[in-house]
């Protein structure tokens, strides 16, 4: 819920697993745009780890506790914002 609440991702409905695959609308690789992140200190994987229809989406595990994933977002949101 954290995430679809970034105005800067698009994040499909997610049913069984622990993570996320939102799609975003920087216009940059998801590589550079998943450094960035980790550079803030939240993991998350580029999209283009997935194939070539991957790219321009970011993986987000969701496995972890409310705080942790709140604090998170918290920081993603920042980022994107100045991006």
């Amino acid at each position: 819920k954290k995430l679809s609440e970034i105005p800067s991702f698009s994040v499909p409905p997610v049913s069984g697993a622990f993570y996320v695959f939102p799609k975003y609308s920087q216009k940059m690789p998801s590589e550079k745009l998943a450094l960035k992140i980790l550079d803030r200190g939240v993991i998350c994987a580029p999209g283009m780890a997935f194939g070539s229809l991957g790219e321009g989406h970011l993986r987000f595990s969701y496995a972890n506790t409310q705080e942790n994933i709140s604090k998170g977002m918290e920081i993603v949101r920042e980022l994107m914002a100045r991006l």
